[in-house]
């Protein structure tokens, strides 16, 4: 009997022993319980069921709960760690309505997260293996959904182009000069970088997805090794092969542009200091595609909000790409069309020209009207002038970015409390490891919170750095504890 309510999949044979996921997923494939999650979503994009019952089977978080308190990002989560080569066609089949479930109203969601889990499949048993052909034949949109996806997109197109964002290039100047100035945030740097030379978050973030130098072949233009699209490995037999590009930059040299990228990954690794799974990731020489996404994830949001506090609820982080891409064009793209332009200097697939029209959608309005039409020469005269306090200023900015970060690192890895006099306190938080030693190490921050007098509360404990799931089985466990004295 199929219990899927949106489509009856072919369930493999149940066996008399199966492993404990399995035996959860068929859990979650109760129809009530899949129509329960997806009115909650349909409500509130969020599901609370879910999410409190994949954390509550995930006693020992095996899984990373980076889940942002997001069931979708939490069933991918839970897939990762416990779909194996004996049980990958029970999970694929069975996590596949569930995953319906959580995005029914947005068929355009529904295609990312099936390709998520298409990815999952084929970064943890490899490009073309049994198990990732598998999955590639279970997580597909069914026709009507590819119709409507098609329809969704050529609309939301039509819509962008019929109603562009609008940017001064003044406005791009400023926030890529500002992304110097000594007291610049690693938001700030990375905002600057997007608009100077149009990289993606990954590329920015990531030393094995991207470096960066000046051009060999183009001196005074950028060269970009490695792009966060191309697939990173065993592509045609062709193994770990990068693509090159060159590309102008806007507003600064490539020399500042390459030490601010330097920099802006020193202080995204320091804010993000308590977070070693994080801070892992930046530091791998390779990346697969799921863990580029899960970068991409866990620092996009606080992109974003920077970016709508600087120009609006109508700009993302993403839309400084479409920004240089259109700035660059006017300023160096004579004797291109754009679409092709645009092409090469994001960065997309090889003869792949009709990409760049999503891209088009962005209005650059020029305020400096009296620009010499020659700007690299107008570059080189305004370095030559201000060459003495360019390097006054560069050995200010390295001082300063190496005590941001120091500071940045201080914050993450010390909180601040008071205690029970009203005095301050300052405790080493705790990194959120999944080495099921986490109970032994709560238990000596609770002891340092009583020597410092500060109030054992769910709010103290996970300001030192525990999840509430963590801090609640704590206070149940010490609960029973007394009760059994």
């Amino acid at each position: 009997m199929c219990y899927n309510f949106y489509s009856c999949i072919d369930m493999p044979p149940k066996k008399s022993k199966t492993s404990p996921v399995v035996e959860f997923l068929r859990d979650l494939n109760e129809r009530e319980l899949l129509q329960r999650i997806q009115g909650e979503m349909e409500e509130s994009t969020r599901s609370p069921t879910l999410l409190d019952m994949i954390h509550e089977y995930e006693e020992d978080q095996k899984h990373d709960l980076n889940c942002k308190r997001s069931a979708r990002e939490c069933l991918l989560n839970l897939i990762e760690a416990y779909v194996t080569k004996q049980n990958h066609k029970e999970v694929a089949n069975l996590v596949k309505p569930v995953m319906l479930a959580l995005t029914s109203n947005n068929v355009n969601i529904r295609s990312q997260y099936l390709s998520k889990l298409n990815n999952l499949f084929r970064d943890k048993f490899g490009l073309g293996s049994l198990e990732h052909q598998y999955a590639k034949s279970v997580f597909v949109l069914d026709k009507d959904e590819k119709i409507l996806k098609t329809k969704q997109a050529q609309g939301k197109r039509l819509e962008k182009n019929l109603n562009p964002v609008e940017i001064l290039d003044t406005t791009v100047y400023r926030l890529i000069n500002a992304g110097l100035l000594p007291d610049a945030t690693w938001q700030d740097k990375f905002i600057a970088i997007a608009l100077s030379c149009g990289a993606r978050l990954v590329e920015i973030a990531s030393k094995s997805v991207s470096t960066f130098a000046e051009s060999k072949e183009f001196p005074g233009q950028l060269n970009q090794f490695g792009i966060a699209k191309d697939r990173e490995e065993g592509k045609e037999g062709k193994g770990d092969y990068k693509r090159s590009i060159d590309k102008p930059v806007l507003g600064i040299n490539v020399r500042q542009l390459v030490d601010l990228i330097h920099a802006a990954r020193e202080e995204l690794k320091a804010a993000y200091a308590n977070e070693p799974r994080i801070v892992a990731l930046l530091d791998k020489d390779k990346l697969n595609g799921q863990e580029r996404q899960q970068v991409t994830q866990r620092i996009d949001h606080t992109l974003n909000e920077r970016v709508r506090e600087l120009l609006g609820d109508s700009f993302t982080f993403h839309t400084l790409r479409a920004i240089y891409g259109n700035m660059s064009f006017q300023v160096f793209g004579s004797g291109i069309s754009i679409n092709a332009w645009l092409s090469r200097v994001l960065g997309h697939k090889p003869g792949s020209v009709s990409t760049a029209t999503s891209y088009t959608t962005v209005v650059i309005t020029k305020k400096l009207n009296d620009v010499p039409v020659d700007v690299k020469d107008s570059i080189t005269s305004f370095e030559a002038q201000l060459k003495a306090f360019d390097e006054r200023f560069e050995q200010q900015r390295k001082q300063e970015t190496l005590e941001r970060i120091q500071r940045a690192l201080d914050e993450n890895l010390y909180v601040k409390l008071l205690n029970s006099e009203g005095k301050e306190v300052q405790l080493r938080k705790q990194p959120r490891l999944r080495d099921g030693k986490q109970l032994e190490r709560m238990e000596k921050s609770v002891a340092d919170l009583e020597q410092q007098k500060v109030p054992l509360t769910y709010k103290n404990l996970t300001a030192m750095g525990y999840g509430m799931a963590a801090v609640r089985n704590y206070f149940k466990k010490r609960k029973r504890d007394v009760q059994d004295e």
